[in-house]
């Protein structure tokens, strides 16, 4: 049985698993999957959604999709609030 649908990256030639665009279902990405995870982020609104970002999003930070990819979307919504939370408590 094939793992999932398998793309073949048009700059690199290298093979990446759709699975990988799941939240949570990636663990720690190598470089090579950072950059596609980020790549398809960049080009899908509603994959942005999925991620936890807003659709309207042009940057990512790194740190943010590597947590993304390890627990899942969670992990990014945490970081808002716990960023927004940070920003309403300072002087």
């Amino acid at each position: 049985m094939l793992p999932g649908p398998i793309h073949r990256l048009p700059c690199t030639g290298a093979l990446m698993d759709d699975r990988l665009l799941k939240p949570g279902w990636a663990g720690e990405l190598n470089p090579k999957e950072f950059k596609y995870v980020k790549s398809q982020l960049l080009n899908s609104p509603s994959l942005k959604r999925k991620w936890g970002f807003r659709p309207s999003a042009k940057r990512f930070s790194e740190d943010r999709i590597r947590a993304v990819a390890r627990e899942g979307k969670q992990a990014n919504q945490t970081r808002v609030l716990a960023s927004v939370e940070k920003h309403n408590t300072e002087p």
